[in-house]
């Protein structure tokens, strides 16, 4: 065949001989390609069968279902006999039959420990001990064994993830098993698909529906000759004048019967024409296609009718070729002239006796000297996807080495159970502070990242336009709480969260709270990758370090913002993490990736401060963060008011939020600039809302100073802060 590999234009067409990998077998259904394959394995060729099929239609699930049913009931005599003969045991018929009470009480014992394994280790067990009993080494012996040891172990891994996850005993295991053998041929998933048995250049048995759009090197088509037509047949589909489909189910001698079987003929013969069309296209270099004088190769398969049937007006071929043109003579002279003209492009062979099987064999190879590699550079370590959570690694683990790439959850990743020592995290005992007596909504519920992952997902599919938000709630807890972590009880969950979700945001957000915001105005999980210095370019920009974003918020942060002494915090963490192999001084090249929690579209204040929109109907972009903190004197039940204004401001410095928060900002104006017309980051940028849900008690919260309610930190960016640290972050251009 000719070598297309490797090749450039105007190079020489260079030729090699014919391999497996070169040729396709195309036929029309699933059991026709496995016979396929079966045989060409038997004379030692290499053949795999790529297409949609369903793995629990194979043997090995079958023999699955009889393992499992025979552990179902390990005191079944038949049951385990019937276990005996799979692969998993190793009998054949000669040992069964001459077995005595002896083998038969150690294969009861068998079947006995292999349920008790099930029951308490598991498929993955089972299977293991099956396979040091030696069921691996009798399935690779067998002439099919690659694939038979594919569809065993994909069977395996289904089972033990049905297992596992829906938490099946061995009874509703065997059900699972067995529903899914039933719907073979009638439900197609990804997961249900055979996989290839191997990974060599084989001969691809394929069938012709899965075929189209490939091409292929060689094509067969031993098949195409065939079509069968039972005489028995009552139910017909085909399409009516109107082109519905539909299905007759009369039967012989009801209304329509005729009409119908001549319908779903037609469509039946039009279908095999456009099949057979696809089968003929497929090869680059040369297709060979067999026909055959069988009691199946009737008139009106779809090659007959091409090469034997007489043409109709519009060219077609006819619906059945006439019975003199199917005696022996008359194929042979209508196939000779065929090829006669074709100039040379067609040829007839008739093959008169079977062939002797004799095994194919790939031959030798020229063997390959192999020299290893060397690099003609050294990988760039400055650029990497960096996260918050790896820029503040050095705050929270102590140095490390380089920057860690973000986590699957990166809105989770960083809310460690901690809690604040400063002295404004206690109230003071002449002065008590309100909310102190009001325990925390989320009193005994469990705390670290498992928990912190929980709420997450839960506010972020929770629809605040349901008609019951309480009913909407409880359904998403139930739904997610008693899986992800255990001890949580769903109903006191879906309460604290139901006050959560009715505590307002403050001025920041118009007064609104989260059960106001209309889905349409929240966008959850904003994922983003951010260019640093340029992304992936290099020339003529600079990267920052941690340094430079601690001097671009020295420049912008008034004296009284609460974050203020926050640049000094971050110059500091420069510092610590450039002692280690750290950030601080490390430029900052390639990517930020990250996920904001949500981006809510909320009113503009009015001229007073009250909600209200602005006169042209603008609305600003608020980042919120969800934050389960516990914040408190530890040893002691969490109060509202642990989470007073003062102790908030000392939580978000000591965890560094301040620079995630900065961080989402920057990629929520990149993303707006592109989105938004007119967009106006110093108008349309209402700031942040980190959210520490554990202090949020709903409408009766009490209120800071500013009127922002306890558990919510706002906080909006100095005018140009934005601006320029998005610049800082991209080298330095606007």
């Amino acid at each position: 065949v000719r070598d297309d590999a490797g090749g450039a234009a105007g190079d020489a067409v260079r030729w090699r001989p014919l391999e497996p990998r070169d040729v396709a077998v195309l036929t029309r259904t699933n059991a026709q390609a496995e016979a396929v394959r079966s045989a060409l394995v038997a004379l030692g060729v290499p053949a795999v069968v790529s297409g949609p099929s369903s793995v629990f239609g194979s043997a090995a699930a079958q023999d699955w279902l009889t393992l499992l049913a025979a552990l179902e009931q390990p005191g079944l005599h038949r049951r385990a006999t019937a276990l005996a003969l799979t692969p998993f045991v190793g009998w054949d018929a000669q040992r069964l039959a001459t077995a005595d009470d002896a083998d038969h009480d150690e294969l009861g014992d068998t079947v006995r420990a292999w349920a008790h394994l099930l029951a308490d280790r598991g498929v993955a067990a089972v299977a293991e001990v099956a396979a040091r009993r030696g069921a691996t080494a009798r399935v690779m012996a067998r002439a099919d064994g690659e694939r038979y040891l594919t569809d065993l172990r994909h069977v395996t891994q289904a089972l033990h993830e049905a297992a596992t996850t829906e938490g099946l005993g061995t009874a509703a295991l065997t059900a699972w098993l067995r529903t899914r053998i039933a719907e073979v041929g009638t439900v197609f998933t990804d997961e249900r698909t055979r996989r290839l048995e191997t990974d060599a250049a084989a001969v691809q048995v394929v069938t012709v529906h899965a075929a189209k759009g490939l091409e292929f090197g060689v094509v067969y088509v031993p098949f195409g000759w065939e079509r069968f037509e039972p005489d028995d047949q009552e139910l017909f589909a085909f399409h009516d004048d109107h082109g519905q489909r539909v299905l007759h189910l009369g039967g012989v001698g009801s209304p329509g019967f005729v009409d119908a079987k001549a319908r779903w003929r037609d469509e039946e013969l039009g279908e095999d024409l456009r099949l057979l069309y696809v089968a003929l296209t497929r090869a680059r270099h040369q297709v060979v296609v067999h026909w055959t004088p069988t009691k199946r190769s009737t008139g009106s398969g779809p090659l007959t009718r091409l090469l034997l049937a007489d043409r109709m007006l519009g060219g077609e071929p006819g619906r059945h070729a006439r019975p003199d043109a199917m005696r022996d003579d008359a194929v042979r002279s209508a196939f000779e002239a065929v090829a006669a003209r074709s100039g040379g492009t067609v040829v007839v062979e008739q093959v008169d006796a079977r062939p002797k099987g004799e095994r194919w064999s790939p031959g030798t190879r020229s063997s390959t000297d192999l020299a290893l590699a060397t690099a003609a550079h050294l990988p760039d370590r400055d650029w990497r996807r960096a996260s918050y959570s790896a820029l503040t690694a050095a705050a929270h683990h102590g140095p490390v080495g380089g920057i860690e790439s973000e986590p699957e959850d990166p809105g989770v990743q960083d809310e460690p159970e901690e809690t604040t020592d400063d002295d404004t995290a206690a109230p003071s005992a002449s002065t008590p502070r309100p909310g102190a007596d009001v325990p925390s909504p989320y009193e005994g519920q469990p705390g670290g990242t498992a928990f912190g992952t929980l709420v997450h997902e839960i506010l972020e599919y929770v629809d605040t336009a349901a008609d019951d938000l309480d009913a909407e709630v409880r359904a998403r807890c139930a739904q997610a709480a008693t899986v992800r972590v255990p001890g949580v009880e769903p109903v006191a969950l879906a309460t604290a969260l139901g006050l959560s979700l009715r505590t307002p945001l403050g001025p920041i957000a118009g007064g609104l709270t989260l059960a106001d915001v209309d889905p349409r105005d929240r966008l959850p999980e904003l994922e983003f990758e951010l260019p640093l210095a340029g992304g992936d370019e290099t020339e003529g920009v600079r990267p920052a370090t941690l340094r430079d974003l601690a001097d671009v918020l020295r420049a912008h942060l008034p004296a009284d913002d609460a974050f203020a002494r926050y640049p000094d915090l971050l110059a500091a963490l420069a510092d610590e993490s450039e002692t280690g192999t750290g950030t601080g001084g490390v430029p900052l090249r390639g990517y930020l990736t990250g996920s904001i929690d949500a981006v809510l579209r909320v009113p503009t204040p009015g001229p007073d401060g009250a909600p209200g929109r602005d006169p042209g109907g603008r609305r600003r972009y608020l980042v919120v963060d969800y934050k389960t903190n516990r914040v408190g004197p530890p040893g002691v039940p969490l109060a509202v008011g642990d989470y007073h204004p003062d102790a908030m401001r000392d939580a978000m410095l000591a965890s560094h939020y301040p620079l995630q928060l900065v961080l989402y900002l920057v990629a929520l104006h990149r993303y707006l600039r592109w989105r938004v017309r007119d967009y106006d980051p110093d108008r349309d940028l209402a700031g942040g809302a980190y959210l520490f849900v554990r202090g949020m008690a709903g409408p009766d919260t009490p209120r800071g100073p500013d009127g922002t309610p306890y558990g919510v930190v706002a906080w909006s960016p100095p005018p140009g802060l934005v601006v320029a640290l998005s610049a800082l972050l991209d080298g330095g251009r606007a």
